[in-house]
């Protein structure tokens, strides 16, 4: 069986009761664990996972897609104004992804950008409530919810964007800042899970969980020219980088797995998220 972690399964499923034995179960009986960062491979190997057989595949970004565009051209198409700053939001609008904070650093924000643009791209549970802190900081003209957008369309908003902005309280290594850099767009993010390993000072800012007036400062300084300049010079990895490490990998004296009738267990597979 082949067992790859994301982040949740590994963060914050062992810290339930009812789903931490299950977990261990599949960390212990796993031929091969792949994860997105370092980091989560160290957090397997705490939960107790043989060093041996956990190791590290990073993610990639469908370069033929996510790269730099016409900022001007791609706000025309999606309606954002030209001369105004936006920043994105991606995710599910869950709680771990602290939205609501973000939505009070941007509240705090308008005392010196009144003009900015935040737009959320996606859906969740919380959108409802979130929306109503919206109409309470009377955010109703900066703040857009856009709902969910195809993979097809996601370049442009990252292309548009100032920004991307990400407020999670617990993390793995989320794609989405990968493919905001591979686009051309600085991020702003709270320094959790494995973020740290991607993140250049030249083209991101990360700010402690949970911290309203860091944040704010964040958003505020990654307008500076030089975060858009310093993501302009980033290199993606592709999807291709990784099928190939991949399948060296699989072909490895290191890797156990058998050679027919395995299973692949991910984060919604195998256990219930």
């Amino acid at each position: 069986m082949l067992f790859r972690s994301g982040g949740a399964d590994v963060l914050l499923l062992p810290k339930s009761d009812k789903r931490r034995q299950p977990t261990l179960k599949v960390l212990n009986e796993a031929d091969l664990i792949l994860t997105v960062s370092d980091g989560l491979r160290e957090q397997c190997i705490r939960l107790g996972a043989d060093p041996s057989r956990v190791h590290t595949l990073l993610q990639g970004v469908d370069d033929s897609s996510f790269k730099p565009g016409n900022k001007a051209e791609v706000r025309s198409i999606l309606g954002i104004p030209l001369n105004v700053p936006a920043y994105l939001w991606v995710g599910r609008m869950v709680g771990v992804k602290r939205v609501d904070l973000l939505l009070e650093a941007f509240h705090h924000l308008r005392g010196t950008i009144t003009d900015a643009q935040l737009y959320l791209a996606g859906q969740g549970p919380l959108k409802e409530q979130l929306r109503s802190q919206v109409r309470a900081f009377g955010l109703n003209d900066n703040v857009h919810f856009v709902g969910p957008i195809t993979q097809a369309d996601l370049p442009k908003w990252y292309q548009a964007a100032d920004a991307t902005i990400l407020t999670s309280s617990s993390e793995g290594l989320p794609n989405v800042l990968r493919e905001s850099l591979a686009c051309g767009t600085p991020f702003v993010s709270t320094n959790v899970g494995s973020i740290s390993e991607i993140a250049d000072p030249a083209s991101s800012i990360l700010v402690p969980a949970n911290d309203v007036e860091c944040l704010r400062a964040a958003i505020t300084d990654i307008l500076d020219p030089v975060y858009q300049s310093g993501a302009a010079q980033y290199q993606p990895r592709s999807w291709n980088q990784t099928a190939r490490e991949l399948v060296t990998l699989l072909h490895s004296p290191i890797c156990k797995m058998p050679p027919s009738g395995s299973s692949v267990s991910t984060a919604t597979e195998g256990i219930a998220i």
